[in-house]
């Protein structure tokens, strides 16, 4: 029965709060809408450092994540990212075929991870459920022929572009080689049915998960309030990437999230995504007018030659977040193209 499920209801995390929450007293909703006030102010001034993703010559990176055994064209580029459920049912045939698929692209480098729907990847999946995925001889995980592919699953690798062997013709020309990014990849999703890598809502396995010289997180799904519908997002990945501040993040599972946006991960930001998902608003809000407040007086008196010497605002870094889910919503109809960006 829940394999017939729509990809669009089989791809959801868990959403929290349903009949069981309150809906907001006016007191709350006064917060709330102040904070958003406060928070629109803040980042408005912020916007022309959204252009500083590329550090040095651009490497291309394609995005493309909720293929479900669709095998679309992908743009050229210098770096293929998947960010999981390559498949539909989760088997070896299909997981096999979409590993061809990929194997076959001229990319100089493939990184992938795995999704909810990718069961024969998750040893504890196959072991809890026997009967969803069937592991035979010859056919099993370890029989996986990845060939070029790079698969992470909670662990980064460093790629390096020292050269040009089985480099695309765009990014020769583009002259990246020299670089090096370092990706990080997890395939972990919040609890909704019985799917593989997901944990439930309460549950933080992101915090201080991800290296701090991280340039590209990979994972499946999203963080909470950004590119994630109906705010089905993981929390704990915001305060994360708080830390963290990817040059660029890259994830599906919402499929109605696609698309792309760019964020400061501010300590503002991680403050209004707090007050936002709940708890000690008023309190909340203190804090982030306070911390509005310096930020704003410490650019202002940056800007006067003495005071600048001895006052200086925190560098502004920008991520970049790309919700790449190739299908929209539920069946296959309406498909989309991979996104493709320069870091």
């Amino acid at each position: 029965m829940a394999a017939e499920l729509s990809i669009r209801h089989i791809s959801r995390p868990l959403s929290l709060g349903t009949s069981s929450k309150r809906p907001a007293s006016r007191w709350d909703q006064l917060i709330t809408d102040l904070a958003s006030s406060l928070y629109q102010w803040h980042t408005s001034n912020k916007a022309h450092h959204h252009q500083h993703l590329a550090s040095g010559p651009p490497i291309k990176v394609v995005c493309i994540s909720d293929t479900h055994s669709a095998e679309p064209e992908v743009p050229e580029g210098d770096v293929l990212l998947h960010a999981g459920d390559l498949s539909e049912k989760g088997t070896f045939d299909e997981i096999q075929a979409q590993l061809d698929w990929l194997h076959r692209q001229p990319h100089r480098y493939k990184v992938v991870i795995a999704g909810n729907h990718d069961l024969l990847l998750d040893p504890v999946f196959v072991e809890r459920f026997p009967e969803r995925v069937v592991e035979k001889q010859g056919r099993s995980r370890e029989d996986l022929r990845w060939g070029d592919i790079i698969y992470l699953n909670d662990n980064s690798i460093t790629l390096a572009f020292n050269d040009g062997a089985k480099s695309s013709e765009e990014g020769s020309r583009n002259g990246c080689y020299g670089r090096q990014i370092k990706i990080y990849g997890s395939p972990w999703t919040q609890q909704y049915g019985n799917w593989a890598f997901q944990v439930p809502p309460i549950r933080d396995i992101w915090t201080r998960s991800v290296p701090e010289d991280v340039d590209i997180l990979l994972m499946h799904g999203p963080p909470k309030y950004h590119l994630d519908a109906k705010s089905l997002g993981n929390i704990f990945l915001n305060k994360e990437l708080c830390r963290v501040k990817p040059k660029l993040t890259v994830f599906g599972h919402i499929h109605a999230g696609y698309g792309q946006k760019t964020v400061v991960f501010d300590e503002v930001e991680c403050i209004y995504s707090e007050l936002r998902h709940g708890g000690k608003k008023g309190y909340t809000l203190v804090k982030m007018i306070w911390r509005v407040l310096v930020t704003k007086i410490i650019a202002y008196c940056a800007g006067f030659p003495l005071v600048g010497k001895w006052v200086r605002p925190e560098p502004v870094r920008a991520t970049r977040l790309v919700n790449a889910a190739f299908f929209a919503g539920s069946g296959k109809q309406e498909r989309r193209h991979p996104i493709v960006v320069d870091i």
